[in-house]
């Protein structure tokens, strides 16, 4: 069976689905994971790579994918003979799949953070933040961890006290750049963490 993964961009669709993997492969359970890569790999030679470490007649297991829409016909037929030897697929995709409508899916629409864990994230990784620019954004971002994300990324180490200290981009603070991308993530892992 397949369970799609549904969210708008930065909903947490991609790190659901590399929490799952994680976890399905720390407890030892039959597992590959692979995501449209940011590196240097293709998502198909991520595929290979993933794939290849199952032995050609393994049974069962759970494959996690980012991004299915993207690979190519070949991948996806193996993909097709590994959920019918009862594998199960948990993955993303923003086109449809029809080589896997033959098969029983069920969709999880990945929620907006709650006010408190959008709270809790934003002042850990914004601490400057006024008490009456929460709401603000919350509406901005719809509670969407990617939108927040961008939002500490084009604040960087810039204190917040309005409105406008939000909107204010890396040029016009005297060619500041944000912390990068790397930093950002790490912030907001301490305020995960916290």
């Amino acid at each position: 069976s397949i369970l799609f993964v549904d969210g708008p961009p930065g909903s947490g669709r991609s790190t659901l689905l590399r929490r799952i993997g994680w976890s399905l492969g720390v407890s030892g359970k039959p597992a590959c994971t692979f995501e449209a890569p940011t590196g240097t790999l293709t998502i198909e030679e991520a595929f290979d790579l993933e794939m290849g470490a199952w032995s050609a007649d393994q049974q069962g297991g759970v494959i996690v994918a980012d991004d299915a829409d993207r690979l190519a016909p070949s991948s996806l037929a193996l993909l097709v003979n590994q959920l019918k030897r009862g594998g199960v697929l948990v993955c993303s995709a923003t086109n449809p799949l029809p080589a896997l409508s033959e098969f029983p899916s069920h969709t999880f629409s990945v929620p907006p953070l709650d006010r408190q864990s959008f709270r809790e994230l934003l002042l850990g990784s914004i601490p400057s933040v006024p008490e009456a620019l929460i709401s603000d954004l919350e509406q901005r971002t719809e509670k969407r961890p990617g939108a927040l994300r961008a939002v500490v990324e084009r604040v960087g180490d810039r204190p917040v006290v309005s409105a406008e200290s939000l909107d204010v981009g890396p040029a016009a603070s005297g060619g500041v750049a944000p912390p990068s991308r790397t930093q950002s993530f790490s912030a907001l892992e301490r305020a995960l963490a916290t």
